[in-house]
């Protein structure tokens, strides 16, 4: 984690600048990802490419972590928010071009670039067990050592449209492809 040495301390330490819009604010993940995938290249772009792709989460929040976890396997799924801690800083810029455009350029926030104004990024796991302060799941698209900032419950009636509701995307998504 790049942000990892910055904090000294073995943590990552996210700290956003004081602006006139809001205060500062700072994040310290939960825990670090420990997968396969031990670089950008050769990583899902997204999650659920590769179903079968086991990864777990060592959770190192609080006082008692596994206490945190209580109730988690109940779900069949799980969100997990975490940052784009391997970027390498380049400038974010309002369009860019993903390779599913074959070049044309988009809105930043019409398409799922990890380049973003705030590197976060968001995706859907398969849960195949919680054992103490571990989430084990499939579907990984992160990164070894990748922060995790929070867990949330996948519940279909909060996070998927409602039945007969139509659902839209850009023509260029196709499934798996955006």
């Amino acid at each position: 984690c790049a942000l990892r040495a910055a904090a000294g301390d073995g943590n990552c330490v996210v700290t956003a600048p004081a602006s006139e819009v809001s205060a500062p604010w700072q994040m310290v993940p939960i825990g670090f990802v420990e997968s396969a995938f031990v670089s950008k290249n050769g990583t899902p772009r997204q999650s659920g490419i590769v179903p079968a792709a086991p990864a777990r989460l060592r959770v190192l929040w609080g006082t008692n972590p596994s206490h945190s976890l209580e109730g988690l396997g109940g779900f069949s799924h799980a969100w997990l928010l975490w940052v784009f801690d391997r970027n390498g800083g380049a400038a974010v810029k309002a369009k860019v071009r993903p390779p599913r455009l074959g070049g044309l350029p988009t809105g930043v926030f019409g398409c799922r670039t990890p380049h973003r104004p705030n590197p976060v990024g968001l995706s859907l796991v398969s849960i195949t067990r919680v054992d103490g302060s571990t989430l084990y799941f499939d579907g990984a698209d992160l990164c070894d050592g990748t922060p995790v900032l929070d867990i949330k419950p996948f519940v279909p009636s909060a996070d998927a449209p409602p039945p007969f509701t139509p659902v839209r995307a850009a023509p260029w998504v196709t499934p798996w492809g955006g």
